[in-house]
């Protein structure tokens, strides 16, 4: 997770790139859960499995494909624990040399922002570079989020006054 986003560009997604959104969460539908973290986490270490027993379309697409859904979903999810909002990142990797752009999550702070490269992770998690699981991270970012002054925790929770 980046303290900001500085480091490259960073824009909220225009409305034509929301459906994205809902139509993740039919497709990945016909296969878990998208409520359900174990699940989703289960589907991404499956995901190339279930790609490869596919007749039609490019398995790198559909692997591309799988990723974006299964990032939308966790990110769906991840809104209801802390403030934030879908972002398109592009990271700088050197002289006019950049990432590809990738789904991330913009967590607000009183007046500053978080990013989260949920899309990345999503990457990692699906060709199992890394074991860290869904609810994992969940985890961390919710405990990140009680250590950043003014990022706000709980979307369905109002703050408690003292």
């Amino acid at each position: 997770m980046n303290a900001n986003v500085t480091a490259g560009y960073t824009r909220p997604l225009a409305c034509a790139e929301l459906p994205d959104r809902y139509e993740a969460n039919q497709r990945i539908a016909n296969f878990v859960n998208v409520d359900d973290l174990k699940a989703l986490d289960d589907l991404c270490l499956t995901g190339r499995e279930l790609v490869r027993h596919q007749h039609i379309g490019s398995p790198t697409t559909l692997c591309q494909e799988l990723i974006r859904d299964l990032t939308i979903c966790f990110g769906e999810i991840i809104m209801r624990y802390v403030r934030s909002d879908w972002a398109m990142g592009i990271e700088s990797l050197g002289e006019n040399e950049y990432t590809a752009p990738t789904w991330m999550l913009m967590l607000y702070a009183d007046g500053d922002y978080r990013s989260l490269h949920l899309e990345d992770y999503v990457t990692r998690r699906f060709f199992e570079q890394t074991e860290t699981s869904f609810a994992m991270l969940l985890d961390e970012v919710v405990k990140l989020a009680k250590n950043v002054p003014g990022l706000y925790i709980g979307g369905y929770q109002k703050p408690t006054e003292e």
